[in-house]
């Protein structure tokens, strides 16, 4: 997307941020003969996104850091924070209290030792 001139910190499509899409997808299971550690791959693409696209919030008040919590992309949500993104993020609507990162239960385990 850098190729073609994108800002890789501006909203696309209903205000997610291209690090929102990349988060989003799903991620095939993997098969004994396949070496790719798909996992991996969404974690080493977070370098190429700023910490403002990580948090920032789309039209439902979603960021990319809770997407990957609930696609269960746990190394790509460690590489999140350790680039700075914030672990006390919201999750809001406009003027409603939302949820941090935290309150949901994928991925957990996996932030504690940052």
């Amino acid at each position: 997307m850098s190729h073609l001139s994108v800002d890789l910190s501006e909203p696309i499509a209903k205000g997610r941020t291209p690090v929102f899409i990349v988060a989003d997808r799903d991620v095939m299971q993997k098969i004994p003969w396949d070496k790719t550690d798909h996992e991996e791959d969404l974690a080493k693409e977070v370098a190429y996104f700023s910490v403002e696209s990580m948090e920032a919030l789309n039209e439902d008040g979603i960021s990319a850091a809770h997407k990957a919590v609930r696609k269960n992309h746990c190394k790509m949500l460690q590489a999140m924070i350790k680039a700075g993104g914030d672990i006390n993020l919201t999750k809001d609507q406009p003027s409603v209290a939302g949820t941090v990162l935290l309150h949901i239960n994928s991925c957990i385990a996996s932030v504690q030792n940052l």
